[in-house]
């Protein structure tokens, strides 16, 4: 009667077809997240710069934006601040 299961053989191949793979997807994966990042940043810009536009006519002035990058500890991205004009 034979045993049932794998080879060790079986398993270098599979574990060795697994390491091509997964060599040949980082680089697209890497795009990709960078793509989705950028794509992030813009709408975030977008999303402030309406919101200083709401905030300037309801409030009846004028409304600076800052970027302030030191804001984003762990992502370094440009974060936007509104501050009133004085």
């Amino acid at each position: 009667m034979r045993e049932r299961g794998f080879t060790i053989t079986e398993l270098m191949i599979v574990v060795a077809i697994m390491g091509v793979l997964t060599a040949v997807a980082t680089p697209s994966l890497s795009r990709w997240l960078t793509s989705i990042r950028m794509a992030s940043a813009t709408r975030d810009i977008a999303s402030t710069l309406q919101l200083a536009r709401v905030k300037a006519i309801t409030q009846n002035t004028g409304i600076r934006i800052n970027f302030d990058k030191y804001l984003a500890k762990s992502n370094p991205v440009f974060w936007l601040k509104l501050c009133g004009i004085d």
